[in-house]
């Protein structure tokens, strides 16, 4: 298929699924975030909650997302399961692997930038690599690890472009792969397997099945434009794919308990700032610490 119709498909079951009303929890999330304030106030319960986090898409704005984790980290979150989605499931699945937000950062910043689209002499627009180039980059960080061996649990999604499929076990890399590529940053994985435009409420049924109490979802879509670095190839249809799939990640931000929102704004393969994205993403997650200890009864 070519990659202008593939790219036309995806947006249009993205917007399908952005326009789909979703089962809203009864009281609105906590939300974090520069330009925002709490919407609900919490009473202290009486245990302590365990948390399930949920990383959303955006591609390389998602090293903000390893920035949250480090301050989650750092303040002895009891985060007992995590899942993401597109480039968000990378960040989980290291997390699961390792709980280690250092080891987090330390594994995304091995992403070398010949391993995603680049300007060169002959094209001036970036269009997205074969999934040769990501499994590359994960077959070294995961080597032959399995999902099973995770050492908490971590769950993403993928679609075949007729239905999604949850992802828990397997080749960590391969799996991986079928959970995060998406253009502008990849084509589809084995030419079939991409990130599910649509997340629905499968994430908040995959943290609680873990054991998840209270819920967090990590946003670094909602703000800015997606394309204000480079130029695309297809990129009318690109704006039209990531405008779904951010209307969607919207959506599901209701069903959290705390949505915490980075606020970066970069392109996003913005490679060049992935440090600054941490770092911002680290600035956010400290002011969330407070609300969110006050939420599940830590002290």
């Amino acid at each position: 298929m070519a990659i202008k119709n593939f790219l036309f498909l995806l947006a249009l079951i993205s917007f399908i699924g952005g326009c789909q009303v979703l089962q809203k929890r009864q009281s609105a999330p906590i939300v974090i975030g520069q330009n925002q304030t709490l919407e609900q106030t919490t009473q202290a319960p009486t245990k302590v909650l365990p948390v399930g986090v949920f990383f959303g898409p955006g591609a390389l704005r998602t090293y903000a997302h390893v920035g949250v984790l480090k301050a989650l980290h750092q303040a002895q979150i009891p985060i007992v399961a995590v899942g993401g989605h597109e480039w968000g499931a990378v960040v989980a699945a290291f997390y699961a692997f390792s709980k280690s937000a250092n080891s987090v950062e330390w594994q995304m910043l091995k992403l070398r930038k010949d391993q995603i689209p680049t300007r060169s002499f002959l094209s001036a627009t970036l269009a997205p690599k074969e999934s040769a180039s990501f499994l590359q980059y994960l077959k070294f960080v995961f080597a032959d690890k399995l999902l099973e061996e995770t050492k908490i649990p971590f769950s993403c999604f993928t679609t075949d472009n007729e239905r999604s499929y949850p992802v828990k076990d397997g080749k960590a890399f391969e799996r991986v792969a079928m959970c995060a590529s998406l253009p502008p940053m990849y084509k589809a994985f084995e030419s079939k397997w991409i990130a599910v435009p649509n997340v629905e409420s499968d994430w908040v049924d995959s943290l609680k099945a873990a054991g998840a109490e209270f819920l967090i979802y990590v946003d670094s879509l909602s703000e800015g434009a997606f394309f204000s670095k480079y130029k695309y190839d297809s990129q009318e249809t690109l704006t039209a794919l990531w405008t779904g799939i951010r209307n969607n990640s919207n959506l599901a931000q209701k069903q959290a308990n705390m949505v915490i929102q980075t606020g970066v704004v970069n392109d996003l393969l913005d490679f060049d700032s992935r440090r600054e994205m941490i770092k911002k993403g680290e600035e956010v997650g400290k002011s969330a610490l407070e609300p969110l200890k006050a939420a599940i009864g830590v002290n």
